[in-house]
């Protein structure tokens, strides 16, 4: 399970092509077992994703408005979101603009 999701996490990437100017922060990742879960959770302090742009960035080639000055084929999310459901998980995605985001992805241990 880790190799097919962990070792390609484009959203790792992502955290660290959309940070916002003269900032050096690392995105923050984390995983831990949770009663019958495993979860993982992937935040930075980026520029966050405009709200309505937010529910359609999980779909190939779609990127958020606020996007068009940074290289980006816009896959990374659609690209998560096909291993996370291919394995039986669900992912979360929170953010603001220009406060960085927050996904959250969720397996049930077997």
């Amino acid at each position: 399970m880790s190799t097919v999701l962990f070792d390609r996490l484009p959203e790792l990437n992502c955290s660290l092509r959309f940070r916002l100017p003269n900032t050096s922060s690392d995105p923050y990742v984390v995983s831990k077992k949770v009663n019958q879960e495993y979860v993982l959770i992937v935040q930075d302090q980026g520029i966050g994703i405009p709200e309505p742009d937010q529910s359609r960035l999980f779909s190939a080639f779609q990127r958020g408005i606020n996007t068009q000055d940074t290289a980006s084929t816009g896959l990374g999310l659609a690209i998560v979101r096909k291993a996370v459901d291919l394995l039986g998980g669900s992912i979360q995605l929170y953010s603001q603009v220009g406060k960085g985001m927050t996904i959250t992805i969720r397996f049930h241990v077997h």
